[in-house]
């Protein structure tokens, strides 16, 4: 069910961010992810030295995003940029796509960040907000 979600907001998205860089195809590549959210990020929260980095629940890793296999196979790869609160969630204004080689999966990397879930970062053994990157990379070969 919860594939089948990720699948119908990838068909559904609008693929075009006025703030973002600009790819050949108008598709974003890099920059801040267009998440609204009413609540803006406590910067001032966010610790700069950690004793031990947020990790991801390897669970919520995301699947391949089908939409993007063509016939001759996919590989691509993004890195997020974001804040992982002391309960080890994302903070929506806070994700940002920092590489990219493709366009259409940076599109879809700003829709499942926020479905990441993480160990939060600590500090003397506390959870603790941090910023945090996370590769995603994704290799098919060519359909028969």
């Amino acid at each position: 069910m919860k594939l089948a979600r990720i699948a119908l907001l990838c068909l559904a998205m609008p693929f075009a961010a006025s703030s973002q860089d600009v790819a050949k195809d108008t598709v974003f590549k890099i920059g801040p992810c267009q998440i609204k959210t009413a609540e803006l990020v406590k910067w001032d929260e966010v610790a700069s030295r950690v004793d031990r980095p947020a990790r991801v629940v390897p669970a919520t890793l995301p699947f391949f995003p089908m939409h993007l296999r063509t016939r001759d196979g996919y590989s691509g790869r993004i890195v997020l940029s974001m804040v992982i609160d002391t309960a080890g969630r994302v903070e929506p204004g806070s994700v940002s796509i920092e590489e990219s080689d493709d366009a259409r999966l940076s599109s879809w990397g700003c829709l499942v960040a926020l479905q990441l879930r993480y160990f939060p970062a600590t500090v003397a053994g506390k959870p603790v907000m941090a910023l945090t990157e996370q590769p995603l990379s994704y290799s098919v070969s060519r359909s028969p």
